[in-house]
């Protein structure tokens, strides 16, 4: 069954829990080199280059603060005190062809869980042939930019999840834009462990003691590593995005992630009494690309 709370002027606070996943983020500057170590160091690493900013940004944020604010909420919902990931970021050149952000992970064969991570955000001024604007909020913990917010849920098996979060109608520097925050939650999210490392079950299936134990969550056959938009259009970690919209972690993002790494302690929300809105259209599709080598995996994102 799925169902849909409608609410205007949303603004979402998690708390943090007591122990949390650690993620130490690091941005590269244009022309810099950052390694993205292995925990514990001198045991290899991911090497990231940083490219020339985009000129294309809006809303008087900073990458810095708006990655800082989305390693947040994964810190504030994965509680995996014995887990230490570092993850570099940095802006470079994809391409105008519709790529958004590209993740990659060292891990090793046949395990979900990531030992280091890199991030790139497009800072190619075209997505197509239209410009690729980027919202840089400078305040990612307020979502007054975005006038209109749809929470969808649904039983899947285990009771009733909320399966996505999304933000629309938006104004100023958010309008025609994509948001920097919801494709760095999406990113993390990779480097976290929802990423096909050469183990990647369709469906992901919830197990004890996590929440909603029994729940079959549904993944892209095809290119692993993201949710089935087919059931959860308005999750972070599903394989579309709009421009004006922002997307916010669902219960089915959190729990794919926990029970792919190992986690059994995380922080979902609380079910209320929903209301029908109608289904999403015109999502821009986001396609993954996936190259299948031992110990290492790398994830494209795109916008068409």
């Amino acid at each position: 069954m799925r169902s849909c709370i409608a609410a205007v002027g949303l603004v979402i606070a998690l708390p943090a829990p007591a122990s949390a996943v650690t993620i130490n983020s690091f941005f590269v500057p244009e022309g810099a080199f950052g390694l993205a170590s292995v925990q514990p160091p001198d045991t290899g690493g991911l090497l990231i280059g940083g490219g020339a900013p985009s000129s294309l940004q809006f809303g008087g944020g900073n990458i810095e603060d708006v990655f800082a604010a989305a390693v947040d909420v994964w810190e504030s919902v994965i509680n995996d005190p014995g887990r230490v990931i570092n993850v570099g970021f940095a802006w470079g050149d994809l391409g105008p062809g519709g790529t958004l952000g590209l993740a990659s992970v060292l891990s090793p064969t046949g395990s979900n869980t990531p030992l280091a991570g890199v991030v790139t955000f497009n800072n190619n001024p075209l997505v197509g042939t239209q410009p690729l604007n980027w919202f840089l909020d400078d305040d990612p913990t307020d979502n007054s930019e975005y006038a209109t917010s749809v929470t969808i849920t649904d039983d899947f098996g285990g009771g009733e999840l909320v399966s996505g979060r999304r933000l629309t109608d938006a104004i100023g520097d958010a309008a025609g834009s994509f948001d920097l925050f919801t494709v760095a939650l999406h990113e993390i999210g990779h480097t976290l462990g929802l990423i096909d490392a050469g183990v990647f079950p369709d469906p992901i299936t919830i197990e004890s003691p996590l929440p909603f134990a029994g729940s079959q969550l549904r993944t892209t056959p095809d290119n692993g590593g993201h949710l089935l938009p087919a059931d959860f259009p308005f999750a972070v970690m599903q394989t579309t995005i709009n421009r004006s919209e922002r997307r916010l972690l669902s219960d089915a993002d959190i729990l794919a992630t926990a029970q792919l790494t190992g986690v059994t302690d995380v922080v979902v929300s609380s079910t209320a009494e929903p209301t029908p809105v109608p289904e999403p259209s015109g999502l821009t599709l986001l396609v993954v690309a996936g190259v299948a080598v031992p110990f290492a995996r790398r994830r494209t994102d795109r916008a068409a």
